[in-house]
């Protein structure tokens, strides 16, 4: 891993989850930027 990288600890369901939302070439740096450029945390029920 270089400088420039970090890792995220998930649980497994999370990381098959993210993983099954991964396209093509596409990095997992270039889905969760795409996922947070998306969230709504005021939308968001718990």
């Amino acid at each position: 891993m270089t400088a420039d990288q970090t890792t995220i600890s998930v649980t497994p369901s999370v990381r098959d989850q993210i993983r099954s939302l991964k396209r093509g070439g596409q990095s997992y740096s270039e889905l969760l930027e795409a996922m947070a450029d998306q969230y709504q945390p005021e939308k968001v029920t718990q």
